[in-house]
């Protein structure tokens, strides 16, 4: 008889708790899970979060910690070498850690969910299914994430990269899968499944600081002394830097 090895994983939730049939619904998904035997709740709504069930620990931060410092701190107090980050505005289908932990590995570096597969709508119901005709796919990236890849995100622990305290909401999967990459890892999608978003429950009252965190981003990619005259590449521009004004040119795709 053959043993089984299972991947586990430690599950991430940070939340504001603004839609709680969502967010026990999604807690739910992941206690039934066989891979997930951790889930840590962030509760940067400070009210408190009842879920009876041992795999669940619930931190009350001392005040809201926002998105990027609550996967922080998360990392850190995982017990797992695989990591899920999970949006609380989101449903996912049945077992859906199983399904990705079983073609992750070593090689890969941020795994997310591709835009394609995002329903950004509130349901009929609750209860959604992977077509099994078209099982899940694991596909390469370069540079930039796709829109909505943050949604649900798994990784090994060991290469996740610490995100940098003044990025709050914004550009934080950006920055770990900037560096990801760096270390040689290949980030990639999820495909041939779907999920359904009903849409920045805990980032939409942040909107107004985008802009100022995306400098701040590119400040930590690109330090100061490159600034005078630095060129870099992208999947989908090219990023010119000039006397510290960053230019940002669209690559035009080419025909097949």
């Amino acid at each position: 008889f053959g043993i089984m090895i299972y991947k586990k994983v430690s599950v991430i939730i940070p939340t504001l708790q603004k839609n709680k049939t969502f967010l026990i619904n999604l807690v739910t998904s992941f206690v039934e899970d066989d891979f997930v035997d951790e889930i840590i709740i962030i509760d940067n709504s400070l009210q408190g979060f009842t879920y009876e069930n041992k795999k669940i620990e619930v931190i009350i931060p001392e005040e809201n910690l926002c998105v990027n410092p609550s996967w922080n701190l998360g990392v850190q107090k995982a017990k797992n070498q695989y990591i899920c980050l999970a949006n609380d505005d989101i449903i996912i289908p049945q077992n859906f850690c199983s399904k990705i932990l079983k073609k992750m590995t070593d090689e890969h570096g941020i795994v997310g969910i591709n835009s394609n597969c995002v329903i950004n709508s509130y349901p009929n119901s609750i209860d959604i299914s992977d077509d099994i005709s078209n099982p899940i796919t694991l596909e390469k990236i370069e540079h930039e994430r796709p829109f909505n890849f943050g949604s649900i995100m798994f990784f090994k622990k060991d290469i996740y990269t610490e995100i940098p305290d003044d990025l709050k909401i914004f550009f934080g999967d950006d920055w770990i899968c900037y560096n990801a990459e760096k270390i040689g890892k290949k980030n990639a999608i999820i495909s041939n499944t779907k999920i359904y978003h009903i849409g920045s429950l805990s980032s939409q009252q942040y909107f107004n600081l985008q802009k100022q965190e995306e400098k701040i981003y590119w400040r930590h990619i690109v330090p100061l002394k490159k600034r005078l005259l630095y060129l870099m590449y992208t999947k989908r521009h090219i990023i010119i830097f000039v006397l510290g004004l960053r230019l940002s040119l669209k690559i035009k795709k080419r025909e097949k």
